[in-house]
């Protein structure tokens, strides 16, 4: 070691903080918190309303594609043409000539007021068991409605097309209806 920095060591050992300074060295080295707390509550609220709508949205997103995929399988069907299996207008008919459903098809009364029934046939819908039902409006028009028993929290009101298929989905009468036309249709749900 230098001679310089043996003074400099020197200097400094014989050198003692006043009771005044040290009280005040102490007083403020005690750790302050970062933030106020209504700021941090506030923070914290924020981080929860955030996580909630991201949770929200992604579950928004999962609805959209589950019935994305709902009306790609129904727009597939209706294309198809296929006849019915059971030709009949009577909706308590084609319920005795189906009794396979898990459920007793009914019409709602936008559908009866527009369209008359031509039959209807067993068919599946995402692994679900459906009637397809074959209806023709006022301009002899084909559609096809779908019916499926409703799930519970099963709740949908919804249009969309699908290439060049119009597709509407609804709830009503404890069913799940699913309509298919080539042309765009005002909304028939209750």
């Amino acid at each position: 070691m230098s001679n310089l920095e043996n003074k400099i060591i020197e200097f400094y050992k014989g050198q003692t903080l006043s009771e005044a300074q040290y009280r005040k060295l102490t007083r403020s080295s005690t750790p302050r918190p970062l933030w106020s707390a209504p700021l941090r509550y506030a923070a914290v609220a924020m981080l929860v309303i955030g996580v909630a709508g991201v949770f929200w949205a992604y579950q928004s997103y999962q609805q959209s594609q589950h019935w994305q995929a709902y009306a790609q399988e129904v727009a597939f069907n209706h294309l198809k043409g296929l006849d019915s299996d059971f030709q009949t207008s009577n909706i308590a008919e084609l319920n005795q000539k189906m009794p396979k459903l898990n459920f007793e098809l009914s019409l709602p009364a936008s559908i009866q007021s527009n369209y008359e029934l031509l039959g209807g046939r067993y068919c599946s819908i995402d692994n679900r068991m459906a009637s397809q039902l074959k209806l023709k409006n006022q301009r002899d028009e084909i559609v096809t409605l779908y019916v499926l028993k409703s799930e519970p929290k099963e709740q949908v009101d919804r249009q969309l097309w699908v290439d060049s298929t119009y597709i509407q989905l609804w709830n009503e009468n404890a069913a799940l209806y699913v309509l298919a036309s080539r042309h765009e249709i005002p909304a028939l749900g209750d």
